[in-house]
């Protein structure tokens, strides 16, 4: 009997430490969050300074090692190029390099990137109170831009949208 109120108590205690460590992780990204000053338009103009010349395929931005961080992957036509850079201060974190064969690699228009903060709060206000922005990332795909978002609340629950980033079209959202 006293082994088995034992047992119960310590998967009570890990049960409740779970749920404690989930609701701090989903407070630091928040607070990770409100310190980002860097936009992803902000982010492309270093890696366009950078790499005059450079299309770029692929924006993400995620939380890596405690901090936000924005990955921009471009190409010209004989070399790959893949810079991060800090969301908070804008200090390029890496940058590499690669030679390659860029001929089938479309780029995206850096002219509509200016509607994923729209698209964006847009999420977040679908999402409902207590959702915050835990990333995105958009690319060029079958003929469209898309972007996705994914939004979540302090449980961990999470939500994903994929819209066609030049029409702001809802394509697709999973719960």
């Amino acid at each position: 009997m006293k082994k088995t109120i034992l047992i119960l108590s310590l998967v009570l205690s890990l049960a409740l430490v779970g749920c404690q460590s989930g609701a701090d992780k989903a407070k630091d990204a928040a607070e990770a969050l409100n310190a980002v000053t860097l936009s992803a338009e902000d982010a492309v103009k270093i890696f366009t300074d950078k790499y005059a010349g450079a299309k770029i395929d692929d924006i993400s931005f995620e939380m890596e090692k405690g901090s936000y961080v924005y990955e921009i992957n471009g190409f010209d036509d004989a070399s790959e190029y893949e810079l991060e850079i800090n969301a908070v201060d804008g200090s390029i974190i890496k940058d590499k390099v690669e030679k390659d064969n860029t001929a089938d690699k479309k780029a995206i228009d850096l002219g509509i990137i200016k509607n994923i903060d729209e698209l964006v709060a847009t999420s977040i206000k679908d999402a409902g109170d207590g959702y915050h922005l835990n990333s995105f990332s958009l690319e060029h795909e079958a003929g469209i831009t898309k972007l996705d978002v994914k939004v979540e609340n302090a449980s961990g629950k999470d939500i994903e949208y994929e819209y066609n980033l030049e029409t702001k079209e809802l394509i697709k959202k999973d719960k």
